[in-house]
């Protein structure tokens, strides 16, 4: 038979909260791999002959693209109908659908 839903997110629980220790250590870790990708400029990785690997990415600031005409869509539909159409027409404004991404449900653990 299936675990109930309530089984399942306790045992979640159960396994975090037995673990918390191990946890917190690794993101001590990465962070600490982190520092040293900065250090260095660079990502790296290290492979563990029949363990794995693990590898950094170098870090990336905010840097400028370029610049992008935005239409401030507020007032483009305060403009009288003609006016929009002939923005459309003109090829000025083009008018796309809008969609939100797939998403799979969250899990949120809060522990005691």
């Amino acid at each position: 038979m299936a675990k109930s839903r309530r089984a399942t997110a306790e045992e979640l629980l159960d396994h975090l909260v037995e673990h918390a220790a191990i946890f917190a250590k690794v993101e001590t870790l990465k962070d600490k791999l982190r520092d040293f990708a900065i250090a260095d400029g660079s990502g790296f990785k290290e492979a563990f002959d029949g363990k794995g690997e693990v590898s950094t990415t170098k870090a990336s600031i905010r840097r400028l693209k370029g610049i992008m005409p935005t239409l401030k869509a507020e007032r483009f539909l305060t403009l009288a109908e003609a006016k929009r159409e002939k923005l459309i027409a003109d090829g000025i404004v083009e008018m796309l659908e809008q969609w939100t991404e797939d998403r799979k449900p969250s899990v949120t653990v809060r522990l005691a």
